[in-house]
């Protein structure tokens, strides 16, 4: 298929990235153009498992700033950059774009699709008291808002999508698997992860009763790839990318995170409907015994095993609808 695919992630943390990264290999494999345009933060984090592979030689990445709507979720003081003429002409270039859930690039691109669970203008829309005070919010707000009208299709997560504030045609994809499977290369240990994400946001006060039962550090769940043992369960954010690493890997997610996040409950609600994660004070008290907390992995390998796939065939699914 003689096309150029372009992939942008959204800016926000490290999730929507490692997911396009991973989802590249399938347009790689089948001999497509591909690029990837993530920010410098998420490279960095993401240099070994790129080392990792041959076939990311192949891949051309693009780096900018934290860019778009969701740069206001750190409700930082942020400097609203224009976009690099580089950058704009990579994507007019571009037969698709593909973005996990960051709408800028619509306004570039020749023909744009989603992908992921949710988009930034939803993510605001819901989280009303999320929307930062810093007199250009609206402004961006409002364009993005306007830029829904340019996508062409979605590609929604089975499962955790949130529906979007406007109509798109959109197609339900499995989650993505990874590259191999991680859990035939691992040992379990008798450790407690707390995984906080990259975002530096929702992170509650802790304390002493973490280590109770278990030995706790805090490790980020992304790190299980370099690692020759995991965890018993994994404590922290309910972002998908953390939720995706422990299914991936066989481990119990336990929700823990403060504040008030429309996204991240929903996230939440999604995994304990399923039957695949504990609350996190019955887990401390010792009120789940360890049948109990095997039952839920071999449920959590069942579902990994009916609800993923891998990238190879996600992407064949993706061209069947571009």
């Amino acid at each position: 298929m003689s096309v150029k695919i372009t992939l942008v992630a959204s800016s926000n943390g490290l999730g929507h990235a490692r997911r396009l990264l991973q989802l590249s290999t399938g347009f790689l494999e089948r001999g497509i153009q591909t690029c990837l345009i993530i920010t410098q933060s998420q490279s960095k984090k993401l240099q070994f498992e790129i080392a990792g592979l041959e076939i990311f030689r192949k891949l051309e990445l693009h780096l900018i700033a934290p860019t778009g709507l969701e740069v206001f979720a750190s409700k930082k003081t942020t400097i609203r950059r224009p976009i690099e003429t580089s950058t704009v002409e990579l994507l007019a270039s571009s037969d698709f774009t593909i973005s996990d859930n960051s709408l800028w690039p619509a306004e570039f691109s020749k023909k744009f699709y989603l992908f992921g669970h949710f988009d930034w203008v939803t993510y605001f829309t819901k989280n009303k008291n999320e929307k930062n005070t810093l007199l250009d919010f609206e402004e961006v707000y409002q364009k993005e808002k306007e830029l829904l009208r340019e996508v062409s299709g979605w590609f929604k997560m089975k499962d955790f999508h949130i529906e979007s504030q406007r109509k798109i045609k959109s197609v339900e994809i499995p989650i993505l698997k990874y590259h191999r499977d991680p859990k035939k290369y691992k040992s379990r240990t008798n450790q407690m992860w707390l995984s906080f994400g990259t975002t530096g946001r929702n992170v509650p006060k802790l304390d002493e009763s973490l280590n109770q039962m278990y030995q706790s550090q805090q490790l980020e769940s992304w790190r299980m790839d370099y690692k020759n043992r995991v965890p018993e369960v994994i404590v922290g954010r309910p972002g998908i990318g953390t939720i995706r690493d422990c299914f991936a890997n066989n481990v119990i997610f336990v929700p823990l995170w403060n504040g008030v996040d429309f996204e991240l409950e929903h996230n939440e609600e999604v995994v304990m409907n399923l039957g695949l994660s504990i609350n996190f004070k019955n887990l401390i008290s010792g009120g789940v015994s360890e049948n109990a907390l095997n039952n839920i992995r071999s449920d959590i390998d069942s579902y990994w095993n009916q609800s993923s796939a891998m990238p190879f065939s996600v992407v064949g699914q993706v061209l069947e609808n571009l």
